[in-house]
């Protein structure tokens, strides 16, 4: 029973975030590196996906971030 829980969380959580998912993909491709850039308030200019507590606004710790050298 947990097992299939879990499983339709994972599909609709996956299905509800396609966008960012199939971005990021391409986005790795182009090189770029998941960096960790602490506690920020998400760029109104590109995809996330926020963590967001009762009370607080929406934060991410993760972006996807080309360097070159």
């Amino acid at each position: 029973m947990i097992v299939i829980v879990v499983v339709v969380v994972s599909t609709l959580f996956i299905a509800d975030n396609q966008e960012f998912f199939n971005k990021a993909e391409q986005d790795i491709k182009a090189g770029h590196t998941w960096q960790y850039v602490g506690e920020q308030d998400p760029d109104p200019d590109s995809l996330s996906i926020t963590s967001q507590t009762e009370g607080r606004n929406p934060k991410i710790y993760w972006k996807l971030k080309k360097y070159y050298l």
